[in-house]
């Protein structure tokens, strides 16, 4: 669950949310997060968040994991628009300078 991009889970149907966004690093300046663009995955241990400028991470059940190299904040010329996460495959669309690009990432 995202709000304003920040993030919240729940386990197990309990009725508190515990506050993941110290663990995802989507904060640009104070108060100012990177807009999320889509969630895809396979179960709720098993997903990923895509937002502008790159923003891409991964939940494992655990621990979140963040594709640093992707993200690219501050250059108006570089954005990422949509992301598919089926199995074992990720696909993440994007452009740079007017030209699209594909990340096609297996694990």
């Amino acid at each position: 669950y995202t709000c304003g991009s920040l993030f919240y889970r729940n386990r197990d149907n309990n009725p508190l949310w515990s506050n993941d966004s110290g663990q995802v690093p989507n904060e640009l300046s104070p108060g100012s997060f990177a807009p999320i663009n889509r969630i895809q995955g396979n179960s709720a241990n098993d997903f990923m968040i895509e937002g502008s400028s790159g923003f891409v991470c991964h939940w494992n059940g655990r621990n979140w994991y963040f594709y640093k190299p992707l993200f690219n904040y501050g250059d108006p010329t570089f954005d990422t628009y949509d992301l598919d996460f089926k199995g074992n495959t990720a696909c993440i669309v994007g452009s740079k300078n007017g030209t699209g690009w594909v990340v096609i990432g297996q694990r």
